[in-house]
């Protein structure tokens, strides 16, 4: 005699192994998506920091001395300096040495901070 068993439905051995697996492939991805996110505030934070850089030097070039003061940087440059974007607040710190200063980038988020040092380019002219 032969029994016949018809199945229409998954084991449960089945259904762990398949949540098992989703569960590994979405720890992967959840990790990839936090590292592109961090590249992109580490872009973000960069670019900014670079813009605010280089209007310095053109302040510094005029002025002979870096400044902290946004407004006047925009004033000077004519570049728009927003003192903070989506993720960040940045600040120039401005020590009394007039050759360097340093631009910070501070997370509004709890991430990571950035800092970009600042010493004038030299020009020489023949």
């Amino acid at each position: 005699m032969k029994i016949i068993c018809k199945r229409d439905s998954f084991t449960l051995i089945e259904l762990i192994t398949v949540i098992v697996t989703i569960s590994i492939l979405a720890s992967f991805g959840v990790t990839q998506y936090k590292k592109a996110v961090e590249k992109a505030r580490k872009a973000e934070a960069t670019s900014m920091m670079e813009l605010i850089r280089k209007a310095e030097i053109i302040y510094h070039a005029e002025n002979g001395f870096f400044t902290s003061d946004f407004n006047a940087l925009e004033k000077n440059t004519g570049i728009r300096l927003p003192s903070e974007s989506k993720h960040f607040t940045y600040k120039v710190n401005n020590p009394s040495n007039p050759d360097a200063a340093e631009i910070i980038a501070t997370s509004k988020t709890g991430g990571r901070n950035y800092k970009m040092k600042i010493k004038p380019s030299k020009v020489e002219s023949f």
